[in-house]
């Protein structure tokens, strides 16, 4: 048997309510896979929350006009990077509650298995790859 099975369990119950992805049995990607990813996450969300509170601000001075544009730049670029890594963390967070749920690793929107590489990539996966295509698509169409 392969050191982290994706098979789907025998006898596995259907996925409880309040998990997305259709009413396919939860197929858990393997106990220790599923405990790496985990650990990934933390970590990840860990480095945000770090990364979150660091404080580069500058010392007061008197505004050259120059100077200020670029403080004005730098700080939207400051509150974009906030606000892609605060939504990342929020996606970490979300898969850790599918792992607690029992439907991690499966498609939000389909229901289907993520594929392992998929999920070693990004381990807050949320769709299979063919319905990201799809929704990406949709997006810039």
């Amino acid at each position: 048997m392969a050191k982290h099975d994706l098979s789907p369990t025998i006898g596995a119950a259907p996925p409880p309510a309040d998990c997305p992805g259709g009413t396919l049995p939860s197929v858990p990607p393997g106990r220790l896979f599923e405990d790496e990813m985990r650990a990934r996450l933390l970590e990840n969300i860990e480095r945000i929350r770090q990364t979150l509170q660091y404080d580069d601000s500058e010392p007061e001075r008197e505004p050259d006009p120059f100077d200020e544009v670029a403080r004005q730049v730098r700080e939207e670029i400051n509150i974009s990077v906030r606000r892609c890594l605060i939504a990342s963390r929020n996606d970490m967070r979300r898969a850790l509650e599918d792992m607690e749920l029992g439907c991690y690793g499966r498609c939000q929107e389909c229901g289907s298995e993520i594929s392992r590489r998929r999920l070693e990539a990004a381990p807050w996966a949320r769709f299979c790859v063919p319905c990201q295509d799809r929704m990406e698509k949709n997006e810039f169409d």
